[in-house]
């Protein structure tokens, strides 16, 4: 003999289905969220060569702005000119991986900073970021 489910339970499948139609809007909304906010944050070779110039300066910065392109965004720009771009241009584009740019102010009343131990930071600092991404 059949029995019949007790009144007020429902089969598990519909469940879940409602449960993933619910949690797709939420888990594309948290990766949009990191991406926008990815793109106000430098990324982590140009972060090492600003705080390299900052320590060298000897001078107080005040960050007025930084944004960043990684390879997601900058791939779905290369997708979207991909046809309409001549082909020395859509070579350089294609070997432009990330970018990234920040946009420092020296605070008033500061006196101007070590041009000469700054650029010396930023060759060294490069130096080693290139050392690191070329040995590994």
């Amino acid at each position: 003999m059949n029995r019949l489910p007790p009144a007020g339970n429902a089969p598990v499948g519909p469940r879940l289905w409602l449960w993933g139609l619910l949690a797709t809007p939420l888990l594309l909304l948290v990766v949009l969220a990191a991406v926008v906010a990815n793109c106000f944050r430098l990324g982590s070779d140009a972060r090492a060569l600003r705080n390299e110039l900052i320590k060298s300066s000897g001078v107080e910065w005040w960050q007025q702005i930084a944004l960043n392109a990684g390879r997601l965004t900058l791939g779905a720009v290369r997708a979207g000119l991909c046809a309409k771009l001549d082909p020395g241009a859509r070579a350089a584009f294609q070997s432009v991986r990330t970018a990234g740019v920040g946009v420092y102010q020296l605070a008033s009343g500061t006196p101007p900073p070590d041009r000469a131990a700054m650029l010396a930071a930023a060759d060294s600092a490069m130096t080693a970021v290139v050392g690191s991404a070329w040995w590994g």
